[in-house]
């Protein structure tokens, strides 16, 4: 026996979803347009490869005064209910904020070590050729340097041998490489800052001590001496750091870690040197390449280093490019071709040895401690 079965009953239930979305697109695409009164139609972009839509799309999206309330009650809530910050940030104790990359891991960390160690030993032999020396200034991670402040997140094992590891290497290859890690982690436990808390820099006090720590372990002979005097600012001045963008919480911003105070220091000439002449050729013995722990006036590495060294140096670190890059342009540079310094430091912070400058790395979830 077949049963027939009866054809759908149709009704206006039926039609309702579809209704409502039909309701639901245009309405919502004008509150979007109307939340977002700046926003302009995209001139001169293509329209079938997409690029059109995309510029819409920003226009709106960077107008739209609702996605920026979102953003701030989001931030709100990862920062007070579950104590985190945006991607990129870890949350510690006190006000203290840490970079996720010094989290990374390489995915073959003996591979990336070994070509920043070729790397290091063709710039050191590129600088031999020219009588210039070389000095690498590791700068250990801030993690490292503050465990302690991490709160709930501990350090990775994985990294814990890998300053070690790298400053050997150098040291195997001839280059030279104070230690900094192990001073700066005692200055860390009893001294100033040498990190500030909501940013990914150090502070002139850090930069001081490392710059004092390479003139005591390098100093090239014959180095001309101009005397150089450092005085700091009476006031400390209040530094939002980099880390607090990870913290967008808005009107309650207040309510999140502090900015740091940062008294600021400059360094200046002594004496001047009344013997030059106008036609006096003007040699810098030492360069300074990095990244914008060099780079940026604000923490005064190169005036703690003209301070150190007592002599003159020429700041060619950049920002935003890390430590790779600003050396081989500066390798090509007229001032070196042309002046070659007696010696080049060079800043390579230890964060930067897993981020993919060679190969890849990994992220690790930050380990929460139980």
């Amino acid at each position: 026996m077949v049963s027939s079965i009866p054809p759908p009953h149709s009704s206006w239930l039926d039609r309702l979803p579809g209704l409502a979305m039909l309701a639901f697109l245009p309405t919502g695409m004008a509150a979007v347009l109307w939340g977002a009164p700046d926003w302009a139609w995209p001139q001169d972009v293509g329209i079938v490869d997409g690029a059109w839509a995309s510029a819409l799309e920003r226009e709106v999206d960077e107008a739209n005064g609702y996605r920026q309330l979102g953003v701030v009650f989001f931030g709100w809530l990862e920062y007070f209910v579950f104590g985190e910050g945006r991607p990129g940030v870890l949350v510690g104790e006190d006000g203290w904020l840490f970079t996720t990359e010094e989290f990374e891991l390489c995915a073959d960390e003996d591979a990336e070590l070994s070509a920043w160690l070729d790397r290091v030993e063709q710039v050191r032999t590129r600088l031999d050729a020219q009588d210039s020396a070389l000095v690498v200034a590791l700068l250990p991670a801030k993690a490292r340097l503050y465990p302690e402040q991490l709160g709930r997140y501990r350090w990775p094992e994985a990294s814990g041998q890998r300053y070690e590891r790298f400053r050997d290497g150098l040291l195997a290859r001839g280059v030279q490489a104070p230690d900094l890690a192990g001073p700066m982690q005692a200055q860390a436990a009893d001294g100033e800052p040498l990190f500030l808390r909501t940013d990914t820099h150090w502070t002139p006090q850090g930069a001081a001590l490392v710059a004092r720590l390479l003139a005591d372990a390098t100093r090239p002979d014959g180095l001309a001496i101009t005397r150089y005097a450092t005085q700091a600012a009476a006031q400390p001045l209040a530094h939002e750091g980099d880390l607090l963008s990870y913290l967008p919480l808005g009107p309650l911003q207040a309510l999140g870690p502090a900015p740091d105070l940062v008294r600021t220091v400059q360094t200046q000439p002594a004496e001047s040197d009344a013997g030059l002449g106008l036609f006096d050729e003007v040699s810098i013995p030492i360069t300074l390449v990095g990244t914008s722990y060099s780079a940026a006036e604000s923490w005064n590495f190169s005036g703690a280093l003209r301070q150190a060294y007592q002599a003159d140096v020429l700041d060619a670190a950049q920002e935003g490019r890390g430590p790779l890059q600003p050396m081989l342009e500066y390798l090509e540079d007229e001032s070196f071709v042309q002046s070659p310094p007696a010696l080049v430091v060079w800043e390579i912070p230890e964060r930067y040895l897993c981020s993919s400058v060679f190969g890849a790395s990994v992220s690790e979830a930050p380990v929460e401690v139980e």
